[in-house]
């Protein structure tokens, strides 16, 4: 053999091991990054765009990695879970004042009656396998400082 015909060898080796195009955006490591953003309660949309990928990308991603798209459902229920508690520390002082058996105002009531709505609609299109959708019967309770429990229903 002679040497051009070992050069020309070794440089067609060199050019098929070569990766040739736009290096790949979606890796594991980046998609764990935008699911802890949603695990600590950022929505969907915005951890993804903080990342800077695309949601149509983002989503193919966990359709083709099956432990990915689990932890991503997971990271949801635990925002879920991170989204109410927050709701909740917000209106705490109104649970305080039902607990020392004080009046809410008319303002205060509605205000609570909302807070309560949100926090299940929050909640049925968030997590869905955990709270359920509007069609099935669904129920959330809160316990006060004093143990006792504030129970909410509504259709899940």
């Amino acid at each position: 053999m002679n040497m051009a015909t070992k050069q020309t060898k070794s440089s067609i080796q060199t050019k098929q091991s070569t990766k040739v195009g736009r290096p790949q955006k979606y890796n594991s490591t980046l998609v764990k990054a935008v699911l802890e953003d949603i695990q600590s309660g950022k929505s969907v949309i915005q951890a993804i765009k903080d990342n800077e990928l695309s949601y149509t990308g983002f989503t193919a991603y966990l359709d083709k990695n099956k432990d990915l798209k689990k932890e991503y459902y997971s990271a949801r229920e635990w925002a879920t879970e991170y989204k109410i508690k927050e709701k909740e520390d917000r209106f705490k002082k109104y649970f305080e004042k039902v607990e020392r058996g004080e009046k809410l105002t008319l303002p205060e009531m509605k205000l609570f009656e909302i807070f309560v709505k949100d926090v299940q609609y929050f909640a049925g299109k968030t997590a869905p396998s955990q709270y359920g959708t509007d069609k099935e019967k669904a129920s959330m309770a809160i316990q006060t400082s004093s143990g006792e429990k504030i129970l909410f229903e509504w259709g899940k």
